[in-house]
Order: structure tokens, then C-alpha cells, then sequence
């Protein structure tokens, strides 16, 4: 998405990373990001749900996956 913000912007679209990861997790993986992504800048917000409280409302759960903490993986 980092690479291709400025033409979603050009199409009036605002991104939004949203993970069930932790902030810590974010920013390691931002940096990740733009160490190995030639030109790439992630200036998006990225909003963390560790309880998974968020992508069981909205139903974004696997059924039937677990992690190894039992907690339900994302679909």
C-alpha cells in the first residue's frame, strides 16, 4: 500500500492499516517496510487491535483457526 499511496490520494481514497498485531509489532514492521521496499514510505495510520475485539465484531475471524494463545486468527 506504501508504494501506491499517492494514487490512492490522487482517487481521494485515505488508507488505514488495521492489525490484531501490537504498536511494537507496527513499527518493526514499518520498518521492514521501507528497508526493503525500494521508494516506499508508510505515512498511513495503522490502528492496533491486540484483544481481537474489534475483528470479532466486525466478523473478520477465522472460524476455526487458532495461534498457539488460543486466541481466534484473523480471515
Amino acid at each position: 500500500m506504501a508504494l501506491n499511496e499517492e494514487e490512492f490520494g490522487r482517487r481521494g481514497v485515505k488508507l488505514l492499516g488495521f492489525s490484531c498485531d501490537d504498536v511494537q509489532s507496527h513499527n518493526e514492521w514499518i520498518k521492514d517496510i521501507e528497508a526493503f521496499t525500494t521508494g516506499s514510505k508508510v505515512t498511513y495510520p495503522i490502528a492496533a487491535d491486540p484483544k481481537r475485539e474489534i475483528i470479532s465484531q466486525l466478523n473478520m475471524v477465522d472460524p476455526d483457526g487458532k495461534d498457539s494463545s488460543g486466541n481466534n486468527l484473523p480471515s
